[in-house]
């Protein structure tokens, strides 16, 4: 996958994921997600441990194994165990939705026409982002009281 297709699709896909009432995720579980897509080949399979997720996520291998079961509950991957010639585990084959996939190849015709975004965000800005966000929906600040 091209580089700049891929900037172009991290975009959309965050977009597409937290996107209110399309997905029930957690924020570790966006969190994943986007690990898991920023290493996914032309065929959007990628196959990373759980300790380099729970490295670039910010979260524990734990997390991570939740994280990636609510992401097949919620139908946007599946995986299946890879086992050498041996017979021995290798690892885990992770294979992203095709409605994902469309909906990236859409979004990609759309956005030749819009103006090209001018800042790009990080991984790690846009996690602790969606973190935030999520924290203070579920947390409203206290509001001041005027009688003290």
């Amino acid at each position: 996958m091209k580089s700049a297709e891929l900037k172009i699709g991290d975009r959309l896909i965050s977009k597409f994921v937290t996107e209110p009432g399309r997905f029930n995720l957690s924020t570790s579980s966006i969190a994943v997600f986007h690990v898991l897509y920023s290493h996914v080949n032309q065929q959007y399979i990628c196959t990373p441990g759980y300790t380099t997720i729970a490295a670039r996520a910010g979260c524990s291998e734990r997390t991570v194994q939740k994280a990636v079961k609510q992401l097949q509950q919620e139908g946007i991957l599946s995986r299946t165990k890879v086992f050498g010639s041996d017979g021995n585990r290798k690892g885990t084959k992770y294979f992203f939705s095709p409605l994902i996939r469309l909906y990236i190849a859409g979004q990609q015709e759309s956005s030749s026409v819009r103006p090209k975004e001018r800042n790009s965000v990080s991984q790690s800005e846009a996690v602790s982002t969606m973190r935030r966000s999520h924290h203070e929906k579920r947390f409203p600040p206290k509001k001041e009281s005027l009688f003290r």
